[in-house]
């Protein structure tokens, strides 16, 4: 890269251990795990790449977020685009499901997005945070669940099959809340003041 880099994930995948890294110099990188020069270059990105995501198990795939006001999703294989999503923002945080035919982002505009990979569209909205949603992520292995975090000091629990409001927010933060993971039951959020909150999601 020619510019700092942004984002780092690995895959899962025995058969093909790589890294990919995400850059401001509005491309992503596919290195592989041992060393050595990128096996794949991925530019189409108008600005900054800020996010990114490897898919799981075999048929790698990458998905990242940039300034650009899209997500897109690329086929590692060819190094090619494979799908453009578009937003009304930054994309802070893009996240394959665990089954690899959805992408959740979270967006500058204040709003979660869920999307179909089988269609390319966007499947639903989560509506209800009061700032940039700086990280969105699946909450169970069967990508029914999400929790979003947001600079509006909140973080929220979605049922992905009914996301007229949120099952649950957290409000203990007293500032941005940046970065959130989910492991079983338990989510463990952090903030620009440096805390770290634990929390469990609702039953």
């Amino acid at each position: 890269h020619t510019d700092p880099v942004t984002g780092v994930a690995f895959s899962s995948d025995k058969g093909q251990p790589v890294v990919a890294t995400a850059s401001l110099d509005c491309s992503a990188r596919v290195w592989p795990l041992m060393g050595g020069p990128a096996v794949a270059v991925l530019r189409g990105h108008g600005s900054w790449v800020i996010s990114l995501d490897l898919s799981k198990g075999e048929g790698l795939c990458a998905v990242t977020g940039s300034r650009d006001f899209t997500a897109r999703v690329w086929d590692l294989s060819e190094g090619r685009e494979l799908l453009t999503f578009p937003h009304k923002g930054w994309v802070y945080s893009v996240q394959f499901s665990p089954d690899n035919t959805k992408v959740l982002s979270g967006c500058e505009s204040r709003t979660g997005e869920l999307w179909d990979l089988r269609s390319g569209q966007r499947e639903e909205t989560l509506l209800g945070h009061g700032g940039v949603v700086t990280q969105a992520v699946f909450a169970d292995p069967l990508g029914r669940r999400a929790v979003t975090v947001s600079d509006d000091r909140t973080a929220k629990v979605w049922d992905l099959r009914r996301v007229t409001e949120p099952l649950a927010t957290f409000r203990r933060h007293t500032h941005s809340v940046e970065c959130c993971a989910v492991k079983g039951d338990v989510v463990v959020s952090g903030d620009s003041n440096g805390t770290i909150r634990s929390w469990l999601l609702p039953p």
